[in-house]
């Protein structure tokens, strides 16, 4: 199994169609949405594909799909799951644009669509071992290549948004909105300081006992977690 990255020119954008968005730093990024595109193969297998050729004619295709977006792809990258179990990244944006998959949330995520319709057709062959390279390049985007606050932004339960957390939609399709929390990418340390990122129950219950006014027994866990992220902000400006 293996990860492959597309950039732009591999996939054949129209050059006279450049890159959307706007400039931004990789220290923006807090958070990792997750989108499905609705675009399926033609063969029996729907939410897999063949060949990289085939990926590249559905890039050149959402390039131009969604023009009340702005022709452009509008999401960062998009995964495509190899019937060999490898996983193709296609740029769209790419880390160091804005987006325009998820209103409110595209200046400060990632916007990863997985090619397929999650919702009425199978899970590829091999899922497992896609979100398991998923998860190896989201790890080394923030050890390796300076996302460091990737995943500090995240529901309760996961390291990644869904698309359906924050809109009334189906959007990424229950199969794949089921198997989001083994999405796993931020470092397993737990919060010892302000501004280390805040990952578990845990955590929250550190930056509230470090602020020293208020007692995390008396909170339900999701109020803790919501508090800390606050409480964290005021300690690092009296750091």
């Amino acid at each position: 199994m293996s990860l492959t990255i597309l950039s732009r020119d591999d996939w054949g954008a129209d050059p006279s169609l450049p890159p959307r968005g706007h400039p931004l730093g990789p220290l923006n990024r807090t958070e990792i949405f997750i989108h499905h595109t609705v675009i399926v193969d033609n063969d029996t297998s729907k939410n897999e594909f063949e060949t990289l050729d085939e990926v590249r004619a559905d890039m050149q295709q959402l390039q131009t799909i969604r023009p009340d977006l702005g022709l452009d792809v509008p999401y960062n990258f998009v995964a495509f799951c190899m019937s060999s179990g490898d996983l193709v990244l296609a740029e769209g944006r790419g880390l160091h644009r804005t987006g325009a998959h998820t209103t409110d949330h595209n200046r400060s995520a990632l916007g990863i669509a997985f090619q397929g319709n999650f919702e009425d057709f199978s899970l590829p062959a091999q899922f497992d071992a896609h979100l398991q390279e998923f998860s190896n390049w989201l790890k080394d985007l923030r050890t390796n290549q300076g996302f460091t606050n990737l995943g500090t932004s995240r529901p309760v339960d996961r390291e990644v948004w869904a698309h359906r957390d924050v809109k009334a939609t189906a959007c990424p399709g229950q199969k794949l909105f089921d198997l989001l929390a083994g999405i796993q990418f931020t470092a397993a340390s737990s919060w010892t300081a302000p501004g280390d990122p805040i990952l578990s129950d845990q955590d929250a219950r550190s930056v509230i006992l470090a602020h020293g006014k208020l007692n995390p027994d008396e909170m339900s866990e999701s109020l803790r977690l919501s508090i800390a992220v606050i409480l964290d902000e005021i300690l690092q400006l009296k750091a």
